[in-house]
């Protein structure tokens, strides 16, 4: 992976801390898959992907 100093905001970095937070994600009322997919279990309908590898970009980044 490149280097992401610099091209995130500290607001996008926030944004994405929060669409990880598991506390969030449960207060929301969503699930977090096996594989990492965020769904909401009440529409029945992945939200977002792969929150696995979203985490392990923001730890790349607090290593910069």
């Amino acid at each position: 992976m490149p280097p992401l100093d610099g091209v995130l905001l500290q607001g996008d970095i926030e944004a994405l801390e929060d669409a990880i937070d598991e506390g969030k994600i449960a207060q929301r009322g969503w699930t977090v898959s096996k594989y990492g997919a965020v769904k909401d279990e009440i529409k029945k309908s992945d939200l977002y992907k792969y929150m696995k590898y979203i985490n392990k970009s923001l730890n790349r980044l607090t290593l910069i």
